[in-house]
């Protein structure tokens, strides 16, 4: 029963979503990306891109905090288009770190976080890696945004 009305709350677009990624840049001001995404997919997975011939797409990006020439940023969604925040990002000329496919580099991991989900009444949340401190964030054991 749960099952199904999430799956209904995911298809109106009334789960709130929360990410946190580093990125390459000094993002210092928040701004939103409103591009329509088309994913295409074959043998070698899916690939998405910005077209007038995608399917809606909103990101709202606010800077959390700067390290050298990264920031760490939380991005909210209204969709869930595939690879959405990656291609938003990118985009908007901020890559994430270590996200080989569409800001061409490398890194240990994506730096790319689920942070938070809200739906049917429920709040979800998954705290930060320790592994963004590699990249010179301070974030500790109880980091919240």
């Amino acid at each position: 029963e749960f099952q199904k009305k999430a799956i209904e709350e995911f298809k109106n677009c009334r789960v709130k979503k929360e990410y946190v990624a580093a990125v390459k840049g000094i993002v210092s001001e928040e701004f939103s990306v409103n591009e329509p995404i088309i994913t295409l997919k074959n043998k070698g997975g899916a690939f998405s891109k910005i077209s007038p011939n995608g399917k809606e797409a909103f990101s709202h990006v606010t800077p959390v905090m700067v390290a050298g020439k990264k920031s760490l940023v939380k991005v909210e969604i209204k969709t869930g288009r595939t690879h959405q925040i990656r291609v938003h990002l990118n985009h908007a000329g901020y890559g994430i770190v270590g996200d080989e496919k569409y800001a061409k580099n490398k890194s240990a991991r994506m730096y790319l976080h689920a942070y938070k989900i809200e739906l049917l009444g429920y709040k979800f949340r998954s705290n930060l890696s320790s592994d963004f401190n590699r990249l010179g964030f301070e974030i500790s054991r109880n980091f919240e945004i």
